[in-house]
């Protein structure tokens, strides 16, 4: 899955990461690789305003929540080895 272009990192690339960190036993650098696609995420919902294009531009608010609901679900399965 492909989440971000432009030199910034995409799902696959920060899980590729997140797994080499957790090889190293770096927990704490994978929770930060982790959480930075998340706020690169928040980002991306922030400048795309979902709310505002709901009605003048439906298909590009449908792009939106898909995008942010595949960050969502990748991130879930980032999270795991994390959580108890």
């Amino acid at each position: 899955i492909v989440f971000f272009t432009d030199g910034l990192p995409t799902i696959g690339e920060t899980r590729e990461t997140v797994g080499r960190l957790l090889e190293r036993f770096q927990f704490r650098a994978g929770q930060i690789a982790m959480l930075e696609l998340a706020r690169l995420g928040n980002r991306y919902f922030d400048e795309q305003q979902p709310w505002a294009t709901r009605k003048s531009d439906p298909v590009r608010c449908a792009t939106t929540l898909h995008v942010c609901l595949q960050l969502v679900a990748g991130l879930g399965r980032l999270m795991a080895p994390f959580l108890p």
